[in-house]
């Protein structure tokens, strides 16, 4: 089984938010990052974080948290 992994670099000057949202995956509510950021169509697009892993809601608690942390000291 080869192990890989797959990066997508979204632009900080595109980036419009990082979330944590919830969907359903059977009869239970699984957490995951997401960030919002307009495409090369100027579209508003939904790039999910961690895909494969789905981490739980403490792990994805703590990134988001550092994302915005990051965000925020960029920003100002």
């Amino acid at each position: 089984m080869p192990l890989f992994a797959h990066r997508r670099f979204v632009p900080l000057a595109s980036l419009q938010d990082f979330i944590i949202n919830e969907g359903l995956w059977g009869w239970n509510v699984r957490y995951y990052l997401a960030a919002i950021h307009y495409s090369q169509q100027d579209t508003l697009s939904l790039r999910v974080a961690y895909e494969n892993l789905l981490p739980r809601f403490p792990v994805i608690l703590e990134v988001y948290r550092g994302v915005h942390e990051m965000l925020n000291r960029h920003c100002s």
